[in-house]
């Protein structure tokens, strides 16, 4: 038999030197070597052998490992051109390129995007076959046809193809290529009967180097013969139609698990794992396990990527995909029994017996043993007529005691299994009054003998005795047990019902009170139960209670009787929780209505697991779960079971590759104005470039993938915009983008990492961004505008200092004219007033025409020359006062009650002048002082530091003309001159009421 197991040499260029490239990186490696691999054509019957590079080690594995192998599919329904593929390979950037009968396929995990010719596209794949991909240093692929050995080279930054026809650079027909590759960044195709063509980029073509002569083949280690050899004995012994030669092995691959995969073209696929006694074998063609099946006799391919998923390109079945890191859970679906195929469906109860056994309890099917493999097993139903039948199929609990005795509970009681007659005792034990009972949880205590929750009553059995004992609600109400619809029971270390649990709450039993505390949920209490619905009670290895609720997850303080309850807001797959459990790292691990989750208590960290990492499904159910004393946990749902050890739940260690695949901008959120792909995107960020956008392209979208294809649905993301962003933004799968609007002009950096489905997070990757300034905001621009308004600036400062200076001299003349002309209406009408009085006082010859006429030339004195200036004494201006009221006084014929009061201090306190005679004047004008006898005018003048209250009242009789509130020339002027003279500086008040006349003025003197 021809070695298989070679390495390709082109002639004339030193081995060693050829395979560099490949053999350090492992990025490039065409699926037609892959590293020390021969290709043959499937025409040709020749044998592909790849990826069995060096082997630096040899791994410890078990033969559970290729039980352990879990497919998923990839097919036409998914969006693949083709069923028929070729060949797998994943570029340096990390997306996956999958060659098929019809079309280039390109797979980042999400979407498929489908290359094929068009007649009337320039630039398009001229061939819709594609068998092999390479990829060069410049990131071309190299695209080959073996059927018509045609190559076409794909330009990612143009998305354009070109074609080569090998057949017409070799001036002959070429068999099947059989390498592709580089040396100094020159790219050689050889055929397999050693014709070698060498890629000029010059003149864009191939040339031929070597016309003949075979090529030369390496070395082999013995690994590789002993595989073979090993092979063959296996395909003896199980007596295969095919031997090594005739099975025809198109490709042999060892994964990182240390696993080969053998790749054949007519008995399908096969897995080998190396023990220390040889290779095991493990056929996925003709396994009935629909997990590890691979229904197609012809593999095309199989392939590793860079994320340890490996791929298996078949014939008319699709792609398969193995992620070792995907399916976490070993799942049991159905079993073989005697009567065939049975299908576990809903479980509600399980354990596991002293041989290996698993029970499984189902919810309307009976008794389920499923054997210590998990393969086969019996299914044990009431038999009708029967005697030693299960009491009932709708199986509730199962309890396995100290003798190694399996209990079952059921409706309508509990059954005892006996080994070893393999049959069972029901029991079928009825209430206190005469009720049906549902057995939903059985414990044992020290004695033997069995509690069980009975659904509204808690029951005793003693199985030496068969005798009953019955807490129920009726009967025990005295001791405060008041709970209905009883799940579960937990024991206490003498074997005595502690906590009892159901549909209405909890009760805790007080062995010092001897009696029950029955506790409910409070809405107006946070601390309280957070729902009366709990189907489970578990105390970890700390003493902690956890209560499994209807509304989350509590953990339960039996000393103040409170709740901290964690829910969905907290991390919780689903409020309603089922059943909890405890590993040996002191992790909570949960069933719930949407999955599996596991708890730090001390970190309050959850993580969740759902369908897609191997559940039976993402619903469980009430009572199906189990933990053995190795510390295996079994959970139960509605589609069987899964097994699982805490400490062997894989995780994937390899975060994912991140892209950011296209930046787009709008002038609008609906109007795209720019846009960048993929490869423009890569070139600006390995050169440290920015892409610049325009000062109206503001809103800017940002696309981003995680290339890593184990579970790509759980893979998360973080992007930030520094320059506009605080912190990260977090998303799901689901949302791959970041949209932004208003963005202000500035440089920006948007920055994106991932995790893989497992939380293994990338480190960022940055792209920069630039907003232009619009022209506006330019540093030319502000500056020429900056010096415009300075120049602006100093002339309208300039005008507008003239044109101040201008109106407040215009306004000082103003004033000044108003306020002379005030005075001078002022001055005559006291004159005219003073003028009168000494008139009449003459004409009655008067011996008080001498003291007035002194009076009134003081008064004439006051405003012919003190009253020029602006301010006069304020003692000048009372003294005026007074002689104005004596002025009446004297002219009276009898005496006035018309008095002037002064308190306070008024030297160095001055005031405009006469203006307050017209309140005095008016008083006498207006007032009854002549015609009532009890007529008074009392004024009073208080002076407090700078402060001057003047208050006038006087008498006066009401009239139908204009009366003591008519304002005439005089106070007119007051009210006038007080607003120019003291603004804000003065209140005036004038009233009248039950014929007094008031006014009050109240000044701040300078």
């Amino acid at each position: 038999m021809k070695n298989i197991f070679t390495e390709h040499h082109v002639p004339g260029i030193p081995t060693a030197a050829f395979l560099q490239r490949t053999e350090c990186t492992g990025l490039r490696a065409s699926p037609i070597t892959n590293c020390f691999a021969k290709v043959a054509s499937p025409l040709t019957g020749a044998v592909i052998i790849a990826s069995l590079t060096v082997f630096l080690f040899c791994a410890a594995c078990t033969s559970t490992q290729a039980q352990q192998i879990r497919f998923d599919r990839l097919s036409i329904a998914e969006g693949l051109s083709s069923n028929s593929v070729y060949t797998v390979f994943q570029d340096s950037h990390g997306v996956l390129w999958i060659g098929t009968l019809d079309g280039l396929n390109r797979y980042d995990g999400y979407g498929i995007t489908v290359y094929k010719h068009d007649h009337q596209k320039k630039g398009s794949i001229s061939n819709n076959r594609i068998t092999a991909i390479y990829e060069d240093h410049q990131h071309h692929l190299w695209l080959y046809d073996e059927f018509t050995s045609t190559i076409i080279r794909y330009t990612p930054a143009k998305d354009e193809f070109s074609t080569y026809h090998l057949e017409q650079a070799a001036g002959a027909e070429l068999d099947v290529l059989d390498f592709i590759g580089e040396r100094d960044s020159t790219l050689y195709v050889c055929s397999q009967h050693g014709n070698t063509l060498r890629y000029d980029a010059a003149d864009d073509s191939f040339h031929l180097l070597n016309s003949s002569g075979p090529l030369s083949e390496g070395d082999h280690d013995d690994t590789h013969s002993a595989l073979l050899d090993a092979f063959g004995q296996y395909l003896k012994q199980a007596n295969s139609p095919f031997t090594v030669s005739t099975i025809m092995i198109r490709k042999v691959m060892k994964d990182h698990e240390g696993r080969y995969w053998i790749a054949t073209r007519y008995d399908g696929l096969y897995t080998a794992v190396e023990q220390p006694h040889g290779f095991e074998f493990f056929s996925h063609l003709r396994t009935d396990d629909k997990f590890k099946k691979v229904t197609s006799e012809e593999i095309n391919d199989v392939y590793e990527d860079r994320s340890n998923v490996v791929w298996i390109g078949t014939r008319n079945k699709g792609l398969y995909r193995y992620a070792q890191y995907k399916y976490k859970f070993d799942h049991i679906e159905s079993i073989e029994t005697t009567s065939g195929a049975f299908q576990l469906g809903t479980l509600r109860a399980i354990t596991q017996d002293a041989k290996g056994n698993i029970w499984a309890g189902t919810n309307d099917q009976g008794l389920v043993r499923i054997d210590a493999f998990g393969k086969t097993g019996k299914v044990y139903r009431p038999e009708p007529g029967k005697r030693n039948s299960i009491g009932h199929r709708f199986i509730r609990s199962l309890w396995i005691d100290a003798g190694q005795n399996l209990w079952a509970g059921h409706y309508n009681g509990f059954s005892r299994y006996r080994a070893a007659t393999d049959d069972f005792i029901p029991y079928h034990p009825k209430g206190e009054h005469d009720e049906e009972v549902r057995v939903y949880d059985i414990k044992g205590d020290q004695q033997q003998g069995l509690w069980m929750a009975a659904w509204d009553l808690v029951m005793h059995f003693d199985p030496a005795t068969n005798q009953y004992a019955f807490i129920s609600q009726a009967a025990s109400l005295h001791q405060g047990f008041s709970i209905q619809n009883i799940r579960e029971l937990e024991l206490d270390a003498s074997g005595t019902p502690w906590i009892v649990v159901g549909e209405k709450g909890i009760s805790i039993f007080n062995k010092g009170e001897n009696m029950f505390t029955t506790l409910h949920s409070s809405p107006e209490n946070p601390a309280s139960l957070p729902s009366n619905n709990i189907f489970d009670v578990f105390k970890d290895s700390h003493g902690n209670v956890w209560l499994a609720t209807a509304d989350g997850l509590c953990h339960f303080n039996v000393a103040d009787k409170s709740c901290e309850t964690y829910t969905v807001n907290n991390g919780l797959p689903s409020n309603l929780v089922y059943g909890v459990m405890e590993d040996s790292h002191g992790q909570l691990w949960f069933s719930s209505t949407k999955g599996i989750g596991k708890f730090d208590p001390l970190q309050k960290r959850f993580r969740n697991y759902d369908v897609s990492d191997g559940l039976q499904s993402n619903e469980f159910t009430e009572n199906a779960f189990y933990q053995n004393s190795d510390g295996l946990m079994f959970f139960g749902g509605i589609n069987g079971l899964n097994i699982f050890h805490p400490d062997r739940v894989p995780d994937n260690p390899n975060p994912p590759q991140v892209s950011i695949t296209g930046v787009k901008a709008f002038d609008n959120p609906l109007s795209e104005v720019r846009s960048f792909g993929l490869e423009e995107i890569r070139q600006k960020m390995q050169a440290h470039d920015a892409i610049t956008f325009t000062p109206g392209q503001r809103s800017i979208s940002f696309e981003f993938v995680a290339l890593h294809y184990v579970n790509p649905q759980k893979n998360r993301y973080a992007y930030m915009l520094e320059g506009f962003d605080k912190q990260w933004t977090y998303r799901d799968a689901n949302v791959r983008f970041a949209n932004y609007t208003n963005l202000e002009p500035a440089t920006y950096y948007f920055k994106v990492r991932a995790s893989n489905s497992d939380g293994v997070w990338s480190d960022a990757i940055t792209l920069k961004i630039i907003v232009e300034k619009p022209f506006y905001a330019t540093w030319w621009f502000i500056t020429l505008c900056t010096l415009a308004l300075l120049t602006l600036g100093v002339f309208a400062y300039r005008w507008r200092i003239a044109v101040v200076k201008k109106q407040q001299s215009m306004k000082s003349i103003q004033l000044e004219s108003e306020l002379n002309f005030l005075k001078s209406q002022v001055n005559p009408h006291f004159l005219f007033n003073t003028l009168n009085n000494i008139y009449a006082l003459c004409q009655v010859n008067s011996r008080n025409a001498a003291p007035m006429v002194g009076k009134v030339s003081d008064m004439m004195r006051y405003m012919i020359y003190d009253c020029n200036a602006d301010l006069v004494p304020l003692q000048k201006e009372i003294e005026y006062l007074q002689n104005y009221i004596d002025l009446h006084q004297l002219k009276s014929h009898r005496k006035l009650n018309a008095v002037m009061v002064v308190h306070g201090d008024a030297n160095g306190l001055k005031i405009a002048p006469l203006l307050l005679i017209n309140f005095l004047e008016n008083c006498f004008k207006h007032g009854d002082l002549n015609v009532n006898a009890q007529g008074f005018i009392h004024a009073e003048l208080i002076i407090s530091r700078t402060v001057l209250l003047l208050t006038m009242k006087n008498s006066f009789r009401e009239k139908k003309s204009a009366g003591p509130d008519r304002q005439g020339i005089g106070l007119g002027n007051v009210k006038h001159r007080l607003t120019l003279l003291y603004p804000a500086k003065h209140s005036l008040r004038i009233g009248k009421n039950n014929g007094i006349f008031e006014v009050e003025l109240k000044m701040h003197l300078d």
